[in-house]
């Protein structure tokens, strides 16, 4: 099974579905939200739970253990979490895409949630970086970045435990072809698979992943910071929040920034704790 988020352009599912990618003709290709990535590659070729009982079926096929109580949370939501354990997922990112996610830290946010849910986790730049006088030059223009910061986050990303491929856009189909062969064929290393969640993302944190610059960490972190959606949402919104003491990691100045012209505050202003008016 091939799964692709519903987030993704529709282009992006005929390539992946068309004749010619070598994958068998049963295999299915379907789109739902997915938790994390863009694209799900897993063995399995089921029929995605709707109900407890499809989902015990799912799991015993998976050998995935789960508590009955936490799946009937939502139990999609959980079959997707057990795929993803066993799975390859990607992130698909333009060149462009990757160095705008670096500066408003999406980038690790991202690649740490693949690397958390899933057995084998990519991030797919469509696109190449090329160098010149030590800067990021991408379809021949130069960009401004230094080639050796990208170069090094690049690493980060591989060292923490998420893979990094460069194709041509036109290529991308192949590539998702090959890594469909390669999970299949069972040649790939080996990589220990993670627990599988069984507890969906809560609303409030889905809430809080809304904002700019904000996973679903930094989300949970803000939280337990905040201790309630509204108050974080009030502290996200203040104008020193990247100032003040035992904030959560990963909150600075330029995270605070984004999210006020997010909300459209001016200089002053922030969003109450009750009430949801400005000040």
């Amino acid at each position: 099974m091939i799964i692709v988020d519903t987030r993704e352009p529709d282009s992006v599912a005929l390539k992946i579905g068309k004749d010619g990618i070598s994958i068998p003709k049963d295999e299915q290709l379907i789109r739902v939200a997915l938790p994390a990535g863009d694209i799900l590659i897993t063995r399995f070729n089921g029929q995605l739970p709707e109900n407890i009982a499809q989902y015990a079926a799912m799991a015993g096929h998976l050998g995935v253990t789960y508590e009955v109580e936490k799946v009937l949370e939502d139990v999609r939501q959980a079959a997707l979490f057990a795929l993803m354990s066993q799975s390859v997922v990607i992130e698909r990112k333009t060149p462009g895409d990757f160095l705008n996610s670096i500066k408003d830290g999406r980038l690790f946010d991202q690649a740490m949630r693949l690397v958390e849910y899933s057995q084998y986790p990519i991030i797919l730049i469509t696109g190449f970086f090329y160098e010149s006088n030590n800067k990021v030059i991408i379809m021949g223009k130069e960009t401004g970045w230094n080639w050796w910061s990208v170069q090094m986050a690049i690493l980060r990303l591989q060292y923490a435990g998420c893979g990094v491929m460069m194709v041509a856009p036109k290529h991308m189909e192949e590539v998702i072809a090959h890594l469909y062969r390669w999970l299949y064929e069972g040649r790939q290393e080996v990589r220990k698979k993670p627990l599988a969640p069984l507890i969906p993302v809560s609303d409030e944190v889905e809430f809080l992943c809304g904002l700019p610059g904000i996973g679903i960490e930094k989300a949970k972190d803000v939280l337990a910071y905040a201790g309630t959606p509204a108050s974080a949402l009030h502290f996200l919104s203040l104008p020193n929040a990247h100032e003040l003491p035992n904030r959560p990691f990963g909150i600075g100045k330029q995270v605070i920034s984004r999210i006020r012209n997010f909300l459209q505050l001016r200089e002053e202003e922030s969003l109450w704790v009750n009430g949801g008016q400005s000040d």
